[in-house]
């Protein structure tokens, strides 16, 4: 991805993989999301607009475009997007939450916002009616989407990582439990069974 546009790879072996087919984009692809045969990805476009594009893979060797939506916001704070079921949520560094109605991909259209500048939404995962996000700010972030239409703020958590390392980039979940790369700290894993009060269980130190 980025300003080269998709590029799609057979991955059978992962130890051999191969190139098959690429579709060009102007400009920068921030983040891409694969569903069945759509893939979603976010591109800058230009300007003060960034733009969710909407690409059927079923065939990969030809991906074509079914759907766009475009948000006005500044473009290099695009960073991440989460798909579930029928709606897209995207993360924004300098406006904050948006959700997209994806359920006719070929008419996109917003549903949903919350305003909340941070330095970088640097990964999103939706799980049982909550979006948890982390920021390059060095925060875990959680908001309640049960109703997309009106999502609301919850928490926010200070992970406990050195001012300097902008390391956090991802953010996995598996059932109450939150993983979170950190850099030179290694690994922190945060209890979220109550998305209203997460907190540090443990970290784990990584080599390296």
């Amino acid at each position: 991805v980025d300003s080269a546009g998709l590029q799609v790879f057979y991955m059978k072996n992962p130890s051999l993989p191969f190139w098959v087919g690429s579709y060009p984009t102007s400009g920068s692809i921030k983040d891409i999301f694969i569903k069945d045969t759509l893939a979603y990805m976010l591109k800058s476009k230009g300007g003060s607009m960034g733009q969710l594009r909407i690409l059927n893979v079923a065939n990969p060797l030809e991906p074509e475009s079914v759907g766009t939506y475009s948000l006005y916001v500044p473009k290099y704070y695009f960073s991440s997007i989460f798909v579930m079921d029928s709606l897209a949520y995207i993360g924004d560094g300098d406006e904050g939450l948006y959700i997209v109605s994806i359920s006719d991909p070929r008419n996109p259209y917003l549903i949903g916002s919350w305003f909340l500048p941070l330095d970088e939404y640097a990964d999103i995962v939706v799980k049982d009616g909550f979006a948890y996000t982390v920021s390059e700010d060095h925060d875990l972030i959680i908001f309640d989407v049960s109703e997309p239409d009106s999502p609301r703020y919850v928490t926010y958590m200070f992970l406990p990582i050195p001012y300097w390392d902008s390391s956090i980039r991802s953010i996995s979940i598996k059932d109450s439990l939150a993983y979170i790369p950190a850099g030179d700290i290694g690994l922190l894993v945060i209890s979220i069974k109550d998305p209203y009060h997460p907190y540090l269980v443990t970290t784990f130190d990584t080599p390296g």
